[in-house]
């Protein structure tokens, strides 16, 4: 619902982010789709995230196109009990990310 983009997403719209537990190779498969800014092309990036510490909270984000050459620290912050909503940042503070599964965050949060 809410970002301070990477140069990944910057001058993009309408990005979602589709997370799947891959249990065989213990990552998380990530389809993050977006559109271009004036809605006329939608494209998607494949991305592989490895958790890398016990709580699960610090993952090491890659884009499969770079093979993992390109990397990301990805920091889950906060996270609802019932995964709803969460925020994701890294270290350095350069992105943030207020995720929802709904278009819309309820105002109790």
């Amino acid at each position: 619902v809410a970002h301070i983009p990477t140069f990944v997403d910057r001058n993009t719209t309408n990005n979602t982010e589709d997370y799947v537990w891959n249990a065989e190779k213990q990552r998380i498969d990530i389809t993050f789709t977006y559109s271009n800014r004036q809605r006329t092309k939608t494209s998607t990036i494949q991305q592989v995230a490895k958790p890398i510490n016990a709580h699960n909270t610090e993952w090491k984000l890659s884009i499969k196109a770079t093979h993992g050459l390109l990397s990301f620290p990805y920091l889950i912050l906060d996270c609802a009990e019932d995964y709803t909503t969460c925020l994701v940042g890294e270290p350095k503070r350069s992105f943030l990310y207020a995720m929802t599964r709904h278009p819309v965050i309820s105002e109790e949060l």
